[in-house]
């Protein structure tokens, strides 16, 4: 499993319900703007590829060469 952080525009809610129903999302934020919401989001290797097959600009545009992030929350 990873931790990603992944912006989604609002325009494209299908892919945001797709990782609140594949993925555990940790922490959501929604821009100043309320065009997007940028996830902190566990997946498994195989949701990151299911995820990346169908929203490749999504995955692309958040980690250039479909490298991870190792975000962490401080609490």
């Amino acid at each position: 499993e990873q931790q990603l952080s992944i912006s989604v525009p609002y325009y494209q809610g299908d892919a945001r319900a797709w990782l609140h129903e594949h993925g555990h999302i940790l922490d959501s934020q929604k821009n100043e703007e309320a065009t997007e919401e940028r996830f902190l989001v566990v997946l498994s290797e195989a949701n990151k590829a299911r995820f990346s097959s169908r929203w490749p600009n999504l995955l692309e545009q958040n980690f250039p060469n479909h490298q991870t992030s190792n975000h962490r929350q401080n609490k």
